[in-house]
């Protein structure tokens, strides 16, 4: 006489564990290899074109933050008419106040026409004579530092909570 089998039994039916047949064998070769987490995002983030080109300017945002402040032959709290010894005159202040992009004053013009190189003014100067260009860089460098802290702070907090 046959077992009756109970299906809120904590015994174990032995007759249904057998040994796997040579087709699911071959099914097991075909799935696709183990991930982790990490490797499945980085995945699915290289597949996505918005999120990529996202990331290339970010990484050449940062990139630029870290150099540039570095390469830029003027620095951020420099005034150029120390620079260029505008023999402390009104009249020499007065003329790097308010240069227009790519454009040079006579200052300038009379050091280049001596065998200086005089970098252009990306984005012109302000009333002070100092560069705006490297005055936006480093104002970038500032907002990214205080973005990359708050993001690990609320890391932190987030990762402690959850």
């Amino acid at each position: 006489m046959a077992a009756k089998h109970n299906p809120l039994s904590f015994q174990i039916n032995v007759e249904k564990f057998g040994s796997a047949s040579e087709e699911d064998k071959r099914g097991t070769n075909l799935m696709r290899p183990n991930t982790t987490f990490f490797a499945d995002g980085v995945k699915r983030f290289a597949k996505n074109p918005v999120a990529m080109v996202a990331f290339v300017f970010i990484f050449l945002l940062v990139l630029a933050v870290i150099i540039l402040p570095f390469v830029y032959p003027y620095k951020f709290d420099d005034n150029l008419y120390n620079l260029y010894d505008a023999a402390g005159s009104a009249a020499g202040k007065a003329s790097f106040n308010y240069i227009k992009p790519f454009e040079f004053n006579d200052i300038e013009r009379q050091a280049m026409a001596n065998g200086r190189y005089v970098c252009p003014h990306i984005f012109g100067t302000d009333a002070n004579g100092h560069d705006y260009f490297i005055r936006v860089i480093v104002g970038a460098r500032t907002s990214l530092l205080v973005a990359f802290f708050a993001a690990n702070i609320v890391l932190i907090i987030g990762g402690t909570l959850a």
